[in-house]
């Protein structure tokens, strides 16, 4: 019995010990996947900010880039009244 008794002992400990090192493996695992997770997290933070300073900025783009067609349309048109307001009178002179 002395020798059952121990043999459980040891195995008893090796399991103990097993579990232990199981633990502190799944802890490890746990605090590097945590980390990661802050990591990915503060990248998509990052790059949300940027995307909104983008999205502002192609906004403004936009707006100037409408204001310079709208007024070159606006001098073509001036430009063509003249035009045609200089030929009708050239010809009206001849």
């Amino acid at each position: 019995t002395s020798s059952r008794s121990s043999s459980f002992r040891l195995k008893l400990e090796e399991t103990v010990q097993r579990c232990r090192e199981d633990e502190e493996r799944r802890t490890e695992m746990a605090s590097h996947f945590q980390a990661k997770l802050t990591d990915i997290q503060a990248q998509i933070e990052q790059h949300s900010a940027r995307n909104d300073k983008l999205c502002r900025e192609n906004a403004n783009l936009t707006d100037k880039l409408e204001l310079l067609v709208n007024q070159s349309e606006v001098r073509d048109e001036v430009r063509g009244e003249g035009r045609e307001g200089v030929s009708s009178t050239s010809f009206r002179g001849r």
